[in-house]
C-alpha cells in the first residue's frame, strides 16, 4: 500500500495510522516515503491500532509523490479492506 500526495503546499511533518484486519493480512513493513526524506522518522507496523508512520522535521518539503508505503503479507483468505486514520500533515 502506497500513500502519495500531489499539489503539496509544503509540510514539516505526517503521521498516520493504517488500519486493517489483523486475522487477515500482516504488516510486515512501514516506511516513509521521499517526501518524507531528510525528517525524522518513525514507524510501528504492528501497532495495536494498525501500522503507524510518523515524521517530523525543521524544514518544508514542498515534494509531491509518496509519503509512506506499507508492506502486508496475507494470512488467509478475507476482507483485504484498509481504513486511513489519524492522518496528520
Amino acid at each position: 500500500m502506497t500513500v502519495s500526495v500531489s499539489g503539496n503546499s509544503g509540510l514539516n511533518g505526517a503521521q498516520m495510522t493504517l488500519a486493517y484486519d489483523k486475522s487477515v493480512l500482516d504488516c510486515t513493513a512501514a516506511n516513509t516515503g521521499t517526501v518524507l526524506g531528510g525528517m525524522m522518522g518513525v514507524s510501528n507496523p504492528d501497532a495495536t491500532t494498525g501500522a503507524i508512520v510518523a515524521a517530523i522535521g525543521t524544514s518544508t518539503s514542498t515534494k509531491n509523490g509518496t509519503v509512506c508505503t506499507f508492506d502486508f503479507k496475507v494470512l488467509k483468505t478475507g476482507s483485504y479492506g484498509f481504513a486511513l486514520e489519524d492522518f496528520m500533515l
